[in-house]
Order: structure tokens, then C-alpha cells, then sequence
């Protein structure tokens, strides 16, 4: 077993490549290189997707990556010694250490793992029940209507906040409104929810605090589309379906020469953000509360 320690020099190491690896963001503004991301984030589902991205940018052929202890725990493999870890950030601390498939050894490893998930483009229906369900707790309404068919969804800052019942010390302010053509399939309305969520946590519609996300209304309708299709596809895909938006995307990418000034950073957490929606791990902001 790999019993690799960590001092306070050697966090501290860490911690200040962790920050070139940010800095690598701007690697990505080539097209080829952002395609290549899309389709590395889509194997790592059960890995945030900033986390994801943090994989691609130390070591993009990753097949699977655990901790010293999962690896010894869940799998009965050890980590090799002089094995290099890969950094990833960590909730309520600055970083973990994984380590890679490649990395390891012991027993035999599931290849049902490597494959998580067969793409057949069917969702069951609790997650999308789920996902709308959690919607007003980030400030937006929802709503099916009858649309034209050429009419997906819309989300807009409403008029008038909503005021909705939360808990005894606590409502709910339901600023947005989104709206869904209740004539879509299943998997069509949620790549359209996520798509929507992309133009709201990536600043399109402005903002009503810097805390939650940048104001960016002022970007080009190309670029608000790029950047909400790219968060749709990476929801989508990384829940096993196959969104029709690849071929857009895809084909996009082969006809611009620069991602300037696309922000890859605001598609990544934006996509965590609809992706906690979907699971229901997280707490209301502050922002969409009212003392009673």
C-alpha cells in the first residue's frame, strides 16, 4: 500500500499548482482542445465538473480516478509506489489527492465502471421530477405551456418577485420565470430545463448579486448560445443521454478559430450548479430567502 504523507511545504506545493491549473483555462479557448474537454466530461459523472476539468488538464487519458483509501476499500487495488496524485478540489477543504486507474494495482478492476452508462437517451422520470421540483430553490418558477413547435422553453427576470411558503422562519422569492413547451418528450424537456438554467448561471439575464454569478448580459446571442448549449450538453450527456445539440456544437466548433470570449469557467460551474439542482444537494441561497 502507497502510504504517501503530506507536510505543510508539500500542501503548500500543491495548493500553487493547483493554481497554474486554473490558469490553463486559457488553453481551452482553442476549439480542439474545448471539444476534447466536452467529450473527457462526460465519462466522469460522478465527478464535479470543475474536478473533471481539473483531470483533463493533469492527465486527459484518465480512465477512472479514486482516493488511496477507495482504491484499497472499494476495489482492492493499492497505489503504486512513486505514483504521482492528481489534484481536485474538495468540499471544506482546499484539495484532495486521487490517483488513476493506470496508477493502481491488485484486483481485477469492473469494466462496467469504465463504461458507465449506455447511451440510450431515455431518462426516468424521477430525476426530471426532481430536478423541477428543486427549481424554486434558486429563485425560478416553472411552468409547462402550450407552444409552437419551433419554441423549446424561455427563462425571463420576472415583473414581479413571487413570494411562496418555505418554512416557518423563511419564504421563498421566486425572481425567474421558465417556461417549458409541455408538447416536448421527457429527455427533450430536460435538455431544455438545463439548457435555460446554462443562459441564468452564466449571467445572460444579468444578475441580482455578484455572489451568485457574474452580469453578462452584454455578450453577443451567439456566444449566450454557445455557452448555454455547452452546459445543456454536459448535463445531458454526463446523465447518459445525447442531446441534439452535439451536432451544433460540434459543428461550431469547426468553423471558429478562438472560444474568445466564451468563459469555460462560468460553463463549468454553471453546469455544477444544474447538476446539484438535479441531485438536491444543496440549501437555498440566501439571496432567495425572506425572514417571516
Amino acid at each position: 500500500m502507497n502510504k504517501t504523507t503530506y507536510g505543510s511545504n508539500e500542501d503548500v506545493d500543491k495548493l500553487n499548482h493547483l493554481v497554474k491549473l486554473f490558469d490553463e483555462i486559457r488553453t481551452y479557448q482553442n476549439p480542439e482542445n474545448f471539444k476534447n474537454l466536452l467529450e473527457f466530461l462526460k465519462k466522469f459523472r460522478t465527478i464535479a465538473p470543475f474536478n473533471a476539468f481539473l483531470l483533463h488538464t493533469q492527465r486527459p487519458g484518465s480512465a477512472f480516478v479514486a482516493t488511496v483509501h477507495d482504491w484499497n476499500d472499494k476495489f482492492n487495488r493499492s497505489v503504486k509506489d512513486g505514483a504521482n496524485p492528481l489534484v481536485i478540489l474538495k468540499p471544506f477543504a482546499p484539495v484532495q489527492f486521487v490517483y488513476e486507474l493506470n496508477d493502481t494495482t491488485g484486483a481485477d478492476f469492473p469494466k462496467e465502471l469504465l463504461e458507465p452508462f449506455d447511451t440510450k437517451g431515455e431518462l426516468p422520470s424521477y430525476i426530471i421530477n426532481r430536478f423541477i421540483a428543486n427549481l424554486n430553490k434558486y429563485g425560478i418558477e416553472y411552468e409547462e405551456v402550450q407552444q409552437g413547435t419551433m419554441r423549446a422553453g424561455s427563462i425571463n427576470l420576472k415583473d414581479k418577485a413571487k413570494i411562496v411558503s418555505y418554512s416557518k422562519k423563511h419564504n421563498r422569492i421566486l425572481y425567474y420565470s421558465l417556461i417549458v413547451n409541455n408538447k416536448l418528450k421527457l429527455e427533450d424537456k430536460f435538455s431544455t430545463i438545463a439548457h435555460e438554467l446554462g443562459h441564468l448561471f452564466c449571467g445572460h439575464l444579468g444578475t441580482l448579486s455578484q455572489k451568485l454569478w457574474p452580469d453578462r448580459n452584454n455578450l453577443t446571442t451567439e456566444i449566450r448560445e454557445f455557452e448555454a448549449e455547452c452546459v445543456s450538453y454536459i448535463v445531458c450527456t454526463r446523465q447518459g443521454l445525447q442531446p441534439s445539440s452535439a451536432e451544433y456544437l460540434f459543428n461550431y466548433l469547426k468553423e471558429v478559430k478562438t472560444l474568445i470570449p466564451v468563459s469555460l469557467e462560468l460553463i463549468l460551474k454553471a453546469t455544477g450548479i444544474v447538476e446539484n439542482i438535479i441531485h438536491g444537494s444543496f440549501s437555498t441561497p440566501k439571496e432567495f430567502l425572506e425572514k417571516i
